[in-house]
């Protein structure tokens, strides 16, 4: 990284309330779910949480509807990873999970592109707690909730959402190029957030029209690189 790099302001993004989980115990001996159990050769409380495969066993549990929906977090991962934000490290990468942990996102890491592959990736950092090279820790989750991990970022924290202020991102990214800030992204399908509304420190919504979050993610980071580049 050079010194005009070291200078720039970078830009911590937080997928929030990622429907990210392994499969509840109580529905470990659902019939559909230890199929799936004995296919993978795992117990079903060491899987993921994947409506694909789980859907009828999602009915007995509480927000079933939006829950067991990792391919959200992966291709906004897939997105962020790739951009130039994160090639020139000024991105820091933070996922909230369905349980109110957090899971960090070290720069360099090579997520799989294969959707399976990366299910069995988070596999096994939900089992493990990290996921480590002889040098380096890719990916870590940890017992800290979202009010927490806020409390310890900069104070500048944006969620977007269709009822937020109307904002231009790339004036809104210039206004705030000599200070750190934090944007957060629903990876859920759908409703509204859960927890998230009181910890931000304001709403911003980025368009009249509904995205996908991976839309939105597209977003953030490709204006974040047009406003960088017109400086």
């Amino acid at each position: 990284m050079n010194n005009n790099q070291q200078s720039e302001t970078p830009l911590n993004l937080i997928f929030v309330e990622t429907e990210l989980e392994t499969i509840p115990a109580s529905i470990q001996h659902h019939p559909q779910v230890k199929s799936y159990a004995e296919k993978r050769g795992r117990p079903a409380t060491k899987l993921i949480l994947d409506s694909t495969y789980h859907h009828h066993a999602m009915r007995k549990l509480q927000d079933w509807k939006r829950r067991g929906r990792p391919d959200i977090i992966h291709r906004n991962l897939l997105l962020a990873l790739d951009s130039w934000a994160n090639q020139q490290r000024l991105l820091s990468i933070y996922i909230h999970t369905r349980n109110d942990e957090i899971i960090t996102v070290n720069p360099i890491v090579r997520l799989p592109k294969h959707y399976q592959r990366f299910l069995g990736l988070f596999e096994q950092l939900f089992e493990k707690r990290s996921i480590t090279t002889e040098t380096e820790t890719l990916l870590k989750i940890r017992k800290q909730s979202l009010k927490e991990l806020l409390t310890s970022l900069p104070k500048e924290s944006y969620l977007l959402s269709e009822t937020g202020r109307p904002t231009s991102l790339i004036p809104f990214y210039k206004d705030h190029r000599s200070k750190p800030i934090v944007i957060g992204i629903g990876a859920f399908p759908h409703d509204d957030f859960r927890i998230a509304q009181s910890l931000f420190k304001e709403f911003i919504s980025v368009s009249p029209f509904s995205y996908t979050s991976s839309t939105i993610t597209a977003k953030v980071l490709c204006l974040y690189e047009e406003s960088k580049n017109q400086q």
